[in-house]
């Protein structure tokens, strides 16, 4: 009996669909590479990253993390 550490590898079986969603590095796909960012997305992250209220404690009731929302 196959067991994960020897079994036969059986990606071939999928469709190519359903490969390429679950295993993109298969086919040339991203795989573990990080996301590309853009100086647009950097630029949101970093707003939103800013507009985040880092004193938020969740025993307070009726706050959010967002500082706009206050």
């Amino acid at each position: 009996m196959a067991n994960g550490k020897n079994g036969k590898n059986l990606i071939h079986k999928l469709d190519k669909e359903t490969r390429n969603r679950h295993f993109p590095e298969s086919n040339g796909g991203k795989g573990s590479h990080a996301r590309k960012s853009t100086v647009e997305s950097r630029t949101v992250y970093k707003s939103n990253y800013d507009a985040i209220d880092w004193s938020y404690s969740p025993s307070s009731s009726g706050k959010s993390y967002i500082k706009s929302g206050n």
